[in-house]
């Protein structure tokens, strides 16, 4: 999937289009669910991971890296998740890196 390209590069929409998209067409690909679960996770988007890692856990109970990636979500306490000025600036960075592979 060139969802993940697009992770490695950084650019966060495109890849979740790409990976949204690939589950549109074949609700069973679980990597697929399971990919776009890390990169809710990776930007802070804790529900939104959650839902993927089940959808990606429903196909496939015994999914190994889905339940483990749900397990590692589960040990992260929310409310005391910030987001520090390193972060900020590698987001800062991938962004522009998105604008100029365009």
């Amino acid at each position: 999937n060139i969802g993940l390209v697009y992770a490695k590069m950084g650019c966060f929409k495109k890849a979740l289009g790409s990976y949204r998209k690939a589950v549109n067409i074949d609700p069973s690909y679980k990597q697929a669910w399971n990919n776009m679960g890390f990169l809710y996770f990776d930007s802070g988007f804790y529900i939104d991971a959650e839902y993927c890692y089940n959808m990606a856990i429903k196909i496939d109970p015994m999914y190994d890296k889905a339940l483990n990636n749900l397990e590692l979500l589960r040990g992260v306490d929310r409310k005391s998740v910030k987001r520090s000025k390193e972060g900020l600036l590698r987001r800062v960075l991938t962004f522009l890196r998105c604008i100029w592979y365009r």
